[in-house]
């Protein structure tokens, strides 16, 4: 204070019995000085602020590409608020767009069920397979022939795609063997024929117990005996990211998708 009463010039305190008191000069200079003491912390968080964006660069969404299925159940499920803090950004697509639209930049990470080997795109396997099985109303079909069950199925025939499926689904025996009454665009549009008791899908256990969840019991789909569980037929999730990319993120979205399939 004695050095700041010898810049300034100024008597800032004073005797006051056993203590000291403000000076009125002093009182009026705290007024002056308190609005450049504010707008010189602004000023520093600013530039703190503008060497932050320049080194780390702007928040910038998550951005995913999945199979519908994947997005509309996988992908909510292991959505991470704290690593996700920029948003997200989720693009439906199939087997090939994907990885094409991780090359061109458009999306980071993919989840897919059926990658397609291609230059500049690594995978990490996810560790817990889908169990899948036949599902619809037991009261209805779980008398019904193999052969004469309504499937709904997806529109789009793996064996347009080059991945090596017979169905986009994973169905694992030749088509003949089922007789495909619907063929639809989008799962949720399958999972409603089946929860209207019109059809039977091909589909991940998992994902049946996931929008069971959100259903009155007479709704909900249970799996019909036509095709006991083969580990063998179970479906294997892929992420999906570029090879100049480090792998940390598609690591972490791995387990995390391992994590939700077990539980």
């Amino acid at each position: 204070m004695k050095v700041l009463e010898r810049e300034t010039g100024i008597s800032l305190l004073v005797p006051d019995g056993r203590g000291i008191r403000c000076t009125p000069a002093a009182v009026e200079l705290v007024r002056e000085v308190e609005p450049l003491l504010a707008a010189m912390e602004d000023a520093v968080a600013n530039v703190g602020s503008v060497a932050r964006h320049a080194r780390i660069g702007p928040l910038r969404p998550t951005r995913i590409g999945a199979f519908e299925y994947c997005s509309t159940w996988l992908v909510p499920l292991v959505w991470d608020e704290a690593s996700m803090t920029g948003g997200l950004e989720l693009v439906e697509g199939g087997p090939g767009s994907l990885e094409s639209l991780v090359v061109d930049g458009v999306i980071d990470l993919l989840v897919t069920q059926a990658p397609v080997p291609t230059e500049g795109v690594r995978f990490q396997a996810v560790d817990s397979p889908l169990e899948m099985g036949v599902y619809g109303c037991a009261e209805r079909f779980a008398d019904v022939p193999l052969d004469e069950l309504p499937f709904a199925a997806p529109m789009t025939m793996a064996s347009r795609t080059g991945i090596g499926l017979r169905s986009l689904d994973g169905w694992p025996f030749e088509e003949a063997v089922r007789t495909v009454r619907f063929r639809v665009d989008l799962l949720e549009t399958a999972l409603a024929f089946c929860r209207a008791g019109r059809a039977v899908a091909w589909l991940p256990a998992p994902i049946v117990r996931a929008q069971d969840a959100y259903l009155r019991t007479s709704a909900r789909l249970e799996r019909l005996p036509h095709v006991p569980h083969d580990p063998a037929q179970d479906q294997r999730l892929s992420v999906g990211y570029r090879a100049a990319d480090e792998p940390d993120a598609a690591w972490t979205l791995a387990a995390r998708l391992a994590a939700s399939t077990r539980a």
